[in-house]
């Protein structure tokens, strides 16, 4: 499920607080959260892009993507 290099990096290391080494890593915790932010922005009217468009709307859709949800949510 964790097979990002960058994210195999982080989940190994002990969490250090105020220089001291806690007893848990991360993700070891059931209360730990992992999300991933997504974005991106379209013109809606007249073209693709906003250099293109003759409309002052656009659309920028977010989505919060949480990554440590079980399968089946």
């Amino acid at each position: 499920m964790w097979d990002g290099a960058i994210l195999q990096e982080l989940i190994s290391k002990n969490i250090m607080i105020n220089g001291q080494m806690q007893d848990y890593a991360y993700g070891e915790l059931k209360t730990n959260v992992f999300v991933a932010l997504t974005c991106g922005g379209i013109s809606m009217h007249k073209g693709i892009g906003a250099c293109q468009s003759q409309t002052e709307y656009v659309c920028f859709p977010l989505e919060l993507i949480i990554l440590n949800l079980p399968l089946e949510v």
